[in-house]
């Protein structure tokens, strides 16, 4: 994975690379989403009642949007992959949780590779 976007990096003009940089972090704020909703579910701060179901409902809402946002730009990539002629960058189903695990697989694969 790392190296499909390694590939199209290469051949793209600024435009293009800030859309793949842009589908990057978008992958680490859905991680994060996923933590702050987990941590929420978890009531780390012991909400009760009302409370607790508007801070959930807040941090899900929050999880949803950032997740649709992720989806959007993994499939522009992957169109944009297309228009290269490069093997994209997402090749898995359509369910969402493919493609939050794809967000994951992106956070770590740069995680584990850092310096």
């Amino acid at each position: 994975m790392l190296k499909e976007i390694t590939d199209l990096v290469n051949i793209c003009d600024s435009f293009e690379r800030e859309l793949v940089e842009e589908m990057i972090n978008s992958a680490a704020d859905y991680v994060r989403a996923v933590v702050a909703m987990e941590t929420v579910a978890a009531n780390v701060r012991g909400l009760e009642g009302a409370a607790f179901r508007e801070e959930r409902t807040s941090a899900d809402k929050s999880r949803s949007m950032v997740h649709n946002s992720f989806i959007s730009l993994v499939n522009s990539v992957n169109r944009l992959c297309d228009k290269k002629k490069l093997s994209r960058v997402y090749t898995g189903g359509e369910e969402r949780r493919a493609y939050g695990d794809f967000a994951m697989e992106i956070v770590r694969t740069i995680f584990e590779a850092r310096n």
